[in-house]
This record gives structure tokens, sequence and C-alpha cells, in this order.
């Protein structure tokens, strides 16, 4: 078994502070223009403040205006004028 160096430790206690601080470690793989940019972008949102709450926002309609699910196409959808009903009808009687 090798033995852990100063450095490894050092990384393990940086990480392990960085996770207690509720950050958490992520990589990604970009186009090499586009790497500074996301580098640029952890910045900002780690940094915390009106910076990063209107990126977020930003990117969250940029992001969910993509991939949009069935419950918030529903929400979204003009439905006025619409009757949707259920019959409560139990259909056929079952004999147990």
């Amino acid at each position: 078994m090798s033995m852990s160096t100063s450095r490894d430790k050092a990384v393990r206690k940086h990480r392990r502070r960085l996770k207690e601080q509720g950050f958490r470690r992520v990589e990604v793989e970009a186009a090499e223009p586009d790497a500074s940019l996301i580098r640029q972008l952890a910045k900002v949102l780690r940094g915390g403040g009106e910076e990063a709450e209107a990126a977020r926002l930003l990117l969250g309609k940029i992001v969910s205006s993509k991939r949009q699910g069935l419950k918030d196409l529903l929400a979204t959808a003009p439905l006025e004028g619409i009757s949707i009903t259920r019959t409560r009808d139990p259909g056929r009687t079952i004999e147990l």
C-alpha cells in the first residue's frame, strides 16, 4: 500500500471543507472557447450575491425552456373553455 503524500492529504482536507460549506465538485467537458466562460460562470455562482442570483435565473430559463416536462406543459397550456371531466362509472362488476 502506498502512503498518502502531504499533497494528497491537503487536497482531501480542502475538498472536505468545501463539501461542509455546501459546495460540490463538478467536472464538465466543454469546447475550448467555452472553457474560460464556464470557469468565469462558476466563479460568479460560487461568489453568491445578486450576480449569482441573476445568473441562476437566466440559466434556469434557458435550460428549462429546452426540456419541459408534461406537468410544466400542462400548467402552461391554454385550457380556457375546455371542459375536462371524468365519469365515476366503475365499469362492470367483478365478483371476487
